[in-house]
């Protein structure tokens, strides 16, 4: 992460990659479905995980892993302790707030963790974007960013059958 992020308020994204592989490796309409709620449950079991793992593990009043299906969170941060928001889930991306980019760094790591040793054949990207006081460009950036490095960075692939090991990229992906 940059380190000018280390201390501000940021909109991270996370994206489940290759969705579609993983849901539509079968062609039963219940199992597509079924696969769709499993990433949704996996992505708040990784975030679940990564609130308490972390070097100072956060008290359920510092985070808010709730969300509407219907809509995002607004408005945010009401809560002064409040430290993580879950903005928005949907489609195998998670949009979250935190309230400084060195927490955000440190749950992204535990929640990338996460997949690693539970799944090993989802993989993430993650976009990180300085929050500011306008939306629409926040969100227009993450997705842009978001982009860029999905573009840039390779997917991780089994590496073995049933080994849970994986070939993944070296590097800073945010």
């Amino acid at each position: 992460m940059e380190a000018r992020l280390k201390d501000k308020e940021v909109f991270c994204l996370i994206d489940t990659r290759q969705i579609q592989k993983f849901i539509f490796h079968a062609n039963d309409f219940e199992a597509v479905i079924g696969a769709s709620v499993f990433l949704k449950e996996v992505m708040m079991d990784a975030l679940r995980y990564a609130v308490g793992h972390i070097d100072e593990p956060l008290t359920e009043e510092e985070y808010d892993l709730s969300y509407s299906d219907t809509e995002g969170r607004i408005p945010w941060f009401i809560d002064p302790k409040i430290k993580i928001q879950l903005i928005m889930y949907a489609a195998g991306n998670a949009m979250i707030l935190f309230r400084t980019g060195e927490l955000c760094e440190k749950i992204i790591h535990k929640v990338s963790r996460y997949h690693l040793d539970h799944c090993y054949c989802i993989d993430l990207a993650v976009s990180v974007f300085e929050k500011t006081d306008v939306f629409a460009d926040d969100l227009n950036a993450l997705y842009r960013r978001m982009d860029r490095i999905k573009t840039d960075f390779p997917t991780a692939h089994p590496r073995g059958e049933g080994t849970g090991r994986t070939n993944v990229p070296r590097g800073n992906a945010y």
